[in-house]
């Protein structure tokens, strides 16, 4: 005869989401002169060739997200589990190799 007892709760679980955004971001520059005289005549006049300048990658974005049990804040979601499911596994183990059990048809 088997008695198992589960007991069902529900774990307190919080995320943390990293969020990483890049932005290309253009730089561009252009002066334009104009000389005069007293009566308002234009004696010189100049422009610069329009300068540019890029920085950054283009918009590149990741996002990730982590879960952790609030019991084991240490640990991600998924080891946290492998690491139970491997100790039940163990259990589970030693109970059979102390009463090992004949499965039948019926």
């Amino acid at each position: 005869m088997y008695i198992w007892i589960l007991i069902q709760t529900s774990p307190s679980v919080r995320g943390e989401i990293q969020a990483t955004i890049t932005e290309k971001i253009s730089i561009s520059e252009s002066v334009s002169v104009i000389v005069r005289d007293k009566d308002g005549n234009i004696k010189q006049q100049s422009n610069t060739k329009e300068k540019k300048e890029e920085h950054t990658k283009p918009s590149e974005r990741t996002i990730s997200t982590r879960w952790f049990f609030e019991d084991y804040p240490q640990r991600e979601v998924p080891d946290v589990c492998h690491s139970l499911l491997e100790k039940m596994k163990d259990y589970a183990k030693k109970i059979y190799e102390k009463f090992p059990v004949e499965y039948s048809a019926e």
